[in-house]
């Protein structure tokens, strides 16, 4: 198939549609806002639907999200010029991890205020009423669904699922999804199904959390069980993942020679990582991360390595990273920290339409630099998509249908095989096997969390050291008093 064939975009969607005009509000009368919502009803079912989908580590603080801040202020220079279907927002981080593990309803309502700052700030943006279609949290990972078409969407379900990674099952890591299901106002009546993953995977560098990284994926698609008893991926449905995925840049294949104008005559200048080398830049006047190119990201990026090699994600795509790393950054400032290795932690990737006729239109995929409230940097992805959804929908090489088997095919390969064009790996309601495995990790979190939890509480609040030492000193009076009488 010609990978160049695109569609033509619809009337919704403006020639530019990431420009900078788009800092300024588009002022619409309540006409030109009916005539606006009669058009994405008539085009979107015929051809494509436009999403912005923004995905952002807030690093523990919940107050970033303030009216006119440096964030929306940002943000708002990003927004396409025309209002998006959907607007979908994963966050990490959202608040501390003490919250995260015990205290559900703070965390919920952190989100809801998130919710409620962001339909105010894209309401005025685009002088349209935006809705909450939808949210969903889990730990300090939560995912918000925007859109100001919400009367547009027939017949729409939700469906939510979530699923923990973290160590024995905590909330430390994992992902939060939402599904939707709708029928346009069409006479054909056609079926919409989205689902959007919000992810935080295992952090830290080095090899076995490389490999860590891949299993948390793993569990994610095999294990994260919707309302409707099906998985991440089913057929007819467009799948997005969003968020920290944490994937770094690889430190053990980086070298000096990744460096231009170096003096490799001086033989002074050992193998080093990239932190090492960013230290380089003013005596060689060069930086590494201003200069690096489609190749370099290929050979280094942990994420691209994995799925080049069939390990995970296979089936999606990403659109080529042209921004740098979003990992780790001195909060209040563009420098990265020496402490970790600038990665491109802060990603989104969606299910493959390279077999359908209509391909997807990338606006956008980009950072957003200027926000200093966090150690990462936001990245958002301004897509259309086709209205079709993948015409091949498989699980992930690692995912139980395929890892269950000795086959060691690619994906490629097996969603290749039987009659050309209408292959697809049938979706599913869980085994019993699966859903016992996902009920036995659900016992394990809630006893993670509740241990890890009340741990910091004992440790990092007054009222948690105040009672924990009433409990040590009850333990010791009765120890004592027992062995007096005994």
């Amino acid at each position: 198939m010609d990978q160049e064939k695109s569609y033509e975009s619809v009337p919704l969607i403006s020639s530019n549609p990431s420009s900078s005009s788009a800092t300024t509000s588009i002022n619409l009368s309540h006409n030109e806002s009916s005539n606006l919502s009669s058009t994405l009803k008539s085009t979107i079912s015929s051809s494509s639907i436009h999403l912005f989908l923004l995905t952002f580590n807030c690093g523990k603080n919940p107050n970033l999200f303030q009216k006119n801040n440096t964030l929306l202020n940002e943000l708002a220079k990003k927004l396409p010029a025309s209002p998006s279907s959907f607007f979908v927002f994963s966050f990490q981080e959202i608040c501390s991890v003490l919250e995260s593990l015990v205290d559900y309803e703070q965390v919920n309502s952190y989100l809801k205020n998130v919710t409620d700052i962001l339909i105010e700030f894209l309401s005025e943006h685009y002088n349209l009423s935006f809705d909450k279609i939808a949210s969903n949290f889990i730990g300090a990972i939560g995912l918000i669904v925007l859109s100001p078409f919400k009367d547009n969407f027939k017949n729409l379900t939700l469906n939510y699922g979530k699923f923990s990674t973290g160590y024995l099952f905590s909330s430390l890591k994992g992902s939060c999804g939402i599904r939707l299901s709708f029928n346009l106002n069409t006479t054909k009546n056609e079926k919409t199904i989205l689902t959007f993953l919000a992810c935080h995977l295992t952090a830290n560098e080095g090899s076995l959390n490389w490999e860590k990284r891949n299993k948390d994926l793993q569990y994610i698609f095999n294990y994260l069980k919707f309302d409707d008893s099906f998985t991440s991926l089913i057929d007819d449905s467009h799948c997005f993942i969003m968020g920290d995925l944490n994937y770094r840049a690889t430190a053990n294949i980086f070298n000096i020679n990744d460096i231009a104008n170096i003096n490799f005559n001086d033989l002074d200048i050992p193998n080093l990582p990239l932190n090492t080398i960013l230290n380089l830049k003013n005596q060689y006047n060069n930086n590494l991360l201003d200069n690096y190119d489609q190749s370099f990201f290929n050979r280094k990026d942990e994420l691209t390595i994995s799925k080049n090699n069939n390990k995970i994600l296979s089936n999606f795509d990403e659109p080529p990273i042209n921004f740098k790393p979003t990992y780790k950054f001195i909060i209040n400032s563009n420098e990265y920290t020496k402490k970790r290795i600038p990665s491109w932690c802060d990603r989104i990737l969606y299910l493959s339409y390279q077999n359908n006729d209509n391909r997807e239109v990338i606006s956008s995929y980009d950072s957003v630099p200027n926000v200093h409230l966090s150690d990462h940097k936001p990245v958002y992805l301004d897509i259309t998509i086709p209205n079709t959804p993948p015409l091949i929908t498989v699980p992930l090489s690692l995912s139980s249908t395929i890892a269950s088997t000795s086959s060691t095919r690619s994906i490629a390969s097996i969603a290749t095989t039987g009659t050309a064009g209408t292959t697809r790996s049938l979706s599913r309601p869980l085994t019993p096997y699966n859903n016992g495995y996902i009920q036995t990790a659900s016992i394990l979190n809630f006893t993670t969390d509740s241990i890890i939890g009340y741990a910091l509480y004992a440790i990092e609040t007054t009222k948690g050291r105040f009672f924990f030492g009433v409990f040590l000193l009850t333990i010791l009076l009765i120890s004592y008093f027992r062995s007096f009488f005994l």
